[in-house]
């Protein structure tokens, strides 16, 4: 039996909604009658809106519309030796995806993150009753504190939901990269994070290899080091917390590290924490994907992470990415023009899982 009447035979009367194509994806066999009757190549998009090309040599998971409704669907490459002899497309419709993100730890961080974001727009209304009851009554009111009351709490349900946007940006490939000081950006980052530390017995060091340039996306890289730079505090139970962030090349590499003293990660922790939702404590404010995001801005720039763990005594984690030393920067294409820093981006919105930023706007 050839292998498109297995799959046939596989399945008949499955709740799995499939559709079996020749090479040119016309329609061979389907399992159920709400599919469509003909595929438009054209008309399935990937995550950064680009068409499918035909033909596929590799699985991929796209968008396609029909009937007004647009569905998720996982398209396979069916191989007899290296032909392509078909596909097969299997159809999601978002009844069915959210059903299957329910049976898994997704959920709990959507209830979690939907807690944060209904407790804190409370508090937001209930600042502002009192402050508009005071005034109702004449009395007295302190508006500084009201303001930053109000920021405290937006900034909370911006830190709820930074991780989650940084993960979609990977997964839909959403992302647009050019040629970047890397040094400069690294500095800009960390003078934001020294601002954090005010009124802290947190001891932070910087080392900066000057003049690195790389393809970038500045949010994404700084909000990939927002993560490493607030776990190493906000996970470490020292009383005179250090952090330590390096940029430097070595060979034909570039390393951006993070080091901490808050005694080691534990093995089993790291390898669960890289993988997004999947949990080693209850779920909290800080959701735990953090490393995956980290994780995710290395492999999409062809890199990986690495952790140097020192148990009892610190971890230091590697962003580490290839370096092209002989890459002239064009430097007419960069803007040097001074970024606008706001709380409330997404770097912002990381550092303050870890500290109350209201006062550094």
């Amino acid at each position: 039996m050839d292998l498109i009447e297995c799959l046939k035979d596989l399945y008949q009367g499955s709740s799995d909604r499939v559709c079996i194509t020749d090479e040119n994806m016309h329609i061979i066999w389907k399992n159920s009658s709400d599919l469509p009757g003909y595929i438009e190549p054209l008309f399935f998009l990937d995550g950064r809106r680009q068409y499918l090309q035909l033909p596929m040599r590799h699985e991929g998971i796209y968008s396609y519309k029909f009937d007004e409704i647009t569905q998720c669907v996982k398209i396979k490459p069916l191989m007899e030796g290296n032909e392509i002899i078909g596909y097969l497309l299997n159809f999601f419709n978002a009844d069915e995806l959210c059903l299957m993100s329910d049976r898994s730890d997704i959920k709990r961080h959507r209830i979690k993150a939907n807690s944060v974001i209904s407790n804190n727009t409370a508090m937001i209304l209930h600042s502002l009753e009192i402050a508009q009851r005071n005034i109702d009554l004449g009395n007295e009111f302190d508006f500084g504190k009201l303001d930053r009351d109000i920021r405290k709490y937006i900034l909370k349900l911006l830190a709820s939901k930074a991780n989650y946007y940084e993960l979609g940006k990977y997964n839909s490939g959403d992302i647009i990269s050019d040629q970047k000081n890397v040094s400069y950006q690294m500095a800009l980052l960390c003078d934001r994070f020294e601002k954090c530390l005010k009124n802290t017995n947190i001891f932070f060091t910087k080392d900066i290899e000057p003049e690195v340039y790389m393809d970038i996306n500045v949010d994404r890289l700084w909000a990939a080091v927002a993560n490493l730079l607030t776990n190493a505090v906000m996970y470490n139970e020292n009383d005179n917390i250090k952090v330590a962030l390096r940029l430097y090349t070595k060979g034909q590499t570039v390393v951006i590290s993070v080091k901490d003293n808050a005694g080691g990660i534990d093995e089993d922790v790291l390898k669960r924490s890289l993988t997004p939702f999947t949990m080693h404590r209850p779920v909290d404010d800080h959701e735990s994907l953090g490393l995956a995001v980290v994780k995710k801005h290395c492999e999409y720039y062809g890199g990986r992470l690495e952790a140097d763990i020192e148990k009892g005594v610190s971890t230091e984690f590697k962003m580490i990415y290839h370096y092209d030393r002989s890459r002239v920067p064009d430097r007419l294409s960069m803007s040097e023009m001074f970024p606008y820093l706001s709380n409330y981006d997404q770097a912002g919105s990381i550092f303050a899982k870890a500290f109350d930023l209201t006062g550094n706007e």
